[in-house]
């Protein structure tokens, strides 16, 4: 009964309601901005995403595993894991995507067009940023099992961003719809402090010092899985930067974008059982 409540619960998330939501808000946004600012857009939305990707070097998976093996066995241990594993992401994070945005002169115009104006590409990398806290707190509550309150952020930063990149998009162009998601993945992340606020205050008042062969042990456990998984992200942005370089190609970018989350929906059951099973199956040492 509780495993169906779990499933219901991930079944409300992203991947259903959600999914078909986001699809059709961005066919509404798309036709506000055309397809060329369209295109622009999510061309800085994959960049966003790969940035997000180079950045986190696995940790966001390394804080579901960690968090679901030892909190609910060992309480304090699972907070320590959760809070070394937090100012690693923030540490790496920081200074990666800082030195991005010091470099970019070198690298911005090589991805986008140099029509583009550099706050978007600014707006860009500080969505990157945001992308890997917000996925840093999804993985946390996923290792967690807070399996409604996903549900709830995942349909609500979908509703919060779409709403505000329409407005955005229609006021301001594509800065304003990067504007409408920074401001729904930074509500997503104020609803994950709520939500551990409330689960367990003693998250926010960690006042033990940390071992170095603990950081070395999570690095050896994330950093393979982040090399496994790098190359997709990286490759599109490629891809759309290449498409959009041709003639014609920002409008077909454009039309390209509109159409690609379509493919998204086809994932939907492995959407729904992966999130469920996974933090089971560690928690129970694989005897699932």
């Amino acid at each position: 009964l509780e495993f169906r409540r779990v499933l219901f619960r991930s079944i409300l998330s992203s991947n259903v309601l959600a999914g078909p939501v986001r699809l059709a808000m961005r066919v509404v946004l798309a036709r506000i901005l055309q397809p060329v600012s369209f295109g622009l857009l999510c061309l800085a939305n994959s960049t966003a995403i790969s940035l997000c990707g180079i950045t986190n070097i696995g940790l966001d998976t390394a804080v579901n595993r960690y968090t679901a093996e030892n909190y609910r066995r060992d309480t304090p241990l699972g907070r320590y894991y959760a809070v070394l594993i937090f100012i690693l992401t923030l540490a790496v994070s920081s200074v990666f995507l800082l030195t991005v945005f010091w470099l970019l002169p070198y690298w911005g115009y090589r991805i986008f067009p140099h029509s583009t104006p550099s706050m978007t590409i600014a707006l860009c990398i500080l969505l990157a940023w945001l992308n890997v806290l917000v996925t840093y707190g999804a993985n946390l509550l996923n290792g967690l099992q807070l399996f409604r309150d996903i549900a709830v952020s995942a349909f609500a930063q979908t509703l919060v961003t779409m709403s505000g990149a329409l407005l955005g998009g229609y006021l301001m162009g594509t800065n304003g719809a990067i504007l409408g998601y920074l401001f729904g993945t930074a509500f997503c992340i104020a609803y994950y402090l709520w939500v551990l606020w409330k689960f367990d205050p003693q998250l926010f008042h960690w006042r033990g010092s940390f071992q170095r062969q603990d950081v070395v042990k999570i690095l050896d456990f994330s950093v393979p899985v982040w090399l496994g998984t790098l190359a997709f992200a990286p490759m599109m942005t490629l891809a759309m930067s290449l498409l959009d370089r041709q003639p014609g190609g920002a409008r077909e970018l454009g039309i390209f974008s509109t159409a690609n989350p379509i493919r998204m929906l086809l994932g939907v059951l492995p959407g729904i059982v992966g999130p469920v099973i996974g933090p089971a199956i560690i928690e129970e040492g694989g005897r699932l």
